[in-house]
């Protein structure tokens, strides 16, 4: 799977992304247009997972947000 397979590609479109702070708490980062131009990477920052187990993650939390509402 692709990030455009979940939607990550289309401009405007907004995922949420599980995200844990060193295992001690979990929230969901929300993620929106790929255009920000004040964004830098967190130095040292690591993906703990496969590219399509995100996008997997990313497209069964767009189906759950859709079903229950923001």
């Amino acid at each position: 799977m692709e990030f455009s397979d979940a939607g990550l590609g289309v401009a405007g479109d907004t995922a949420y992304l599980p995200f844990d702070f060193f295992d001690q708490c979990m929230a969901w980062l929300r993620v929106s247009a790929a255009q920000v131009r004040d964004f830098g990477p967190i130095p040292g920052a690591r993906i703990q997972c496969s590219l399509g187990d995100l996008a997997a993650q990313v497209g069964a939390n767009r189906s759950t947000l859709a079903a229950t509402g923001p």
